[in-house]
């Protein structure tokens, strides 16, 4: 439990980072999701649509994307040597299209990190969950479940 706000700061700090609020200066998750090139490629799109833009946030928003997606790799690195062989582990996620009207398909490139040679995961199935829709605009977006096996040896 947090009893105070320093407590929550640190637990906050540890987070993986998934909005522009939680962006610290040192943060460098960034670096573990640079040679996945779909996560760059919508880095960018992110990063040339803020350019249009006089907010402060939409400036970050390509940074976020790579923080979250760095995040999610040291994720899978440290599920991956905690699973035992054979071992199965799965993920709700959603695409996303509130961020500058940018398609993100993260179910498409969290299962293109985690069996990525970098991780080693091997892709069991991905299940359609459910549709919901958009917080912004009218995108109807996909939840889906991925399911991962650690190989056996």
């Amino acid at each position: 439990y947090v009893s105070n706000k320093k407590e929550l700061r640190s637990l906050k700090r540890n987070m993986i980072r998934c909005h522009t609020k939680g962006i610290y200066v040192d943060d460098c998750d960034q670096k573990l999701s640079e040679e996945f090139d779909q996560v760059m490629a919508v880095a960018l799109e992110l990063d040339e649509q803020a350019k249009r833009r006089s907010d402060g946030f939409s400036k970050l928003y390509g940074r976020m994307v790579k923080e979250y997606f760095g995040g999610m790799t040291a994720h899978f690195k440290a599920a991956f040597r905690r699973l035992r062989p054979k071992g199965v582990c799965a993920y709700v996620v959603c695409d996303q299209h509130s961020l500058l009207g940018v398609h993100i398909d993260t179910p498409e490139i969290l299962k293109s990190i985690a069996t990525s040679s970098t991780i080693g995961f091997e892709l069991m199935d991905v299940v359609k969950w459910r549709e919901t829709r958009g917080t912004t605009g009218n995108n109807t977006l996909t939840e889906r479940i991925l399911f991962f096996r650690k190989p056996s040896r």
